[in-house]
């Protein structure tokens, strides 16, 4: 058990129940019972307690990015994402701490505020990329922003680049263990 649990913690691409059924010479029906009660344990324990300090906060698309559909698969009225043809993920990550995922199925200034009270201690400071949503958190937050619009990426210690990283790797587990990831229906 102390393998599976080291090993699904620090897999780069996550850990598929058919290579851990392989590594400790049981069948893929435990294997994937172990990963699933280790990442339930890892959840419980993370989840209760709310970032803080400094947290990056940003959202992403997963599956089916509107820019490389063809034209007439397209959704009509996106800028590039939208949450009916995709799965929307925000994501909270304190500087050299925890990160936190969570999906959502609205993409506006309630839910970024009410995902953030409910994820990070009130007063932490909050770097975020210039989207308008974000405005919100500068009544309860330290909030501040770097505009890519403008090319710009880095401003002193203000930056999004801790969970871009985080996005890279998370995107590649799945494409890398995953293939593909489909909304619930």
């Amino acid at each position: 058990m102390v393998y599976s649990s080291f090993t699904s913690y620090y897999a780069k691409k996550s850990l598929s129940s058919l290579q851990l059924s392989r590594d400790i010479n049981v069948t893929q029906t435990t294997a994937w019972f172990m990963l699933h009660r280790i990442r339930e344990v890892t959840k419980l324990e993370s989840f209760s307690i709310p970032l803080k300090s400094t947290v990056e906060i940003d959202e992403t698309y997963i599956v089916g990015k509107e820019k490389n559909k063809h034209q007439n698969k397209k959704t009509k009225s996106t800028q590039g994402g939208s949450t009916k043809t995709t799965t929307v993920v925000i994501g909270m990550i304190e500087r050299n701490g925890n990160a936190k995922v969570q999906v959502i199925t609205k993409v506006n200034s309630k839910t970024i505020e009410k995902v953030a009270i409910n994820n990070i201690l009130i007063g932490s400071t909050i770097l975020s990329d210039e989207w308008g949503a974000y405005k919100v958190l500068e009544k309860l937050y330290n909030h501040e922003y770097i505009n890519h619009d403008l090319g710009k990426y880095i401003r002193e210690s203000v930056s999004t680049n801790t969970i871009e990283s985080f996005w890279a790797l998370f995107k590649r587990g799945i494409i890398g263990l995953l293939i593909l990831l489909e909304k619930n229906t």
